[in-house]
């Protein structure tokens, strides 16, 4: 096992700085095909990073669970979307909030509505209530795990996702366990 209080640390603090609990106001001003341009994809990298981007690009167009898959089906199932838990992760063009919903704090959502894997919402900024409290949201679970669970699914995630080999602040690789002499 690779020495991961450092990587802990930085994922923990990196986390935090973008990871904040909101409300969705009015999932009519959801964008459900956004036409991610040039400018829009660099934005995104700049505030989150090449791999969590990529994942927000690809996940956040109607790659979502049939319940909400397409105008019809959101319609139809409005009033119980507001039980997601979503995160607010950054706002690209100054007007589109980037919204996290793991699966891991929404596996209480009904089946056709729970997401397999995390997805992403690109909605209007002023639809967003950055002041929305935890306690609000049924999705989770009741065991008051939904921020450290959810993290550590998170904290996994980067981890299987990242293309090289993590490397200390000096440059080094860092070592299996037991691969010191």
């Amino acid at each position: 096992m690779r020495p991961i209080l450092f990587v802990f640390v930085l994922l923990l603090s990196s986390f935090t700085a973008f990871s904040q609990l909101v409300k969705v106001l009015d999932f009519g001003e959801i964008y459900s095909t956004y036409d991610w341009s040039a400018e829009s994809k660099a934005e995104l990298r700049a505030d989150l990073g090449d791999v969590l981007a990529e994942k927000v690009i690809t996940l956040s167009n109607e790659a979502w669970p049939k319940g909400i898959a397409d105008l019809a089906a959101r319609a139809q199932n409005r009033a119980r979307m507001d039980d997601y838990i979503i995160f607010y992760l950054t706002t690209v063009k100054e007007h589109i909030a980037i919204l996290f919903v793991p699966a891991i704090e929404n596996r209480g959502m009904p089946e056709d509505m729970r997401p397999k894997g995390d997805i992403y919402f690109l909605i209007g900024l002023r639809a967003v209530d950055m002041e929305a409290d935890a306690e609000e949201s049924d999705a989770g679970d009741a065991s008051g795990f939904q921020s450290a669970e959810g993290f550590a699914a998170q904290l996994d995630q980067i981890v299987q996702d990242y293309p090289n080999d993590f490397i200390n602040l000096i440059g080094e690789l860092l070592e299996e366990d037991g691969a010191r002499t």
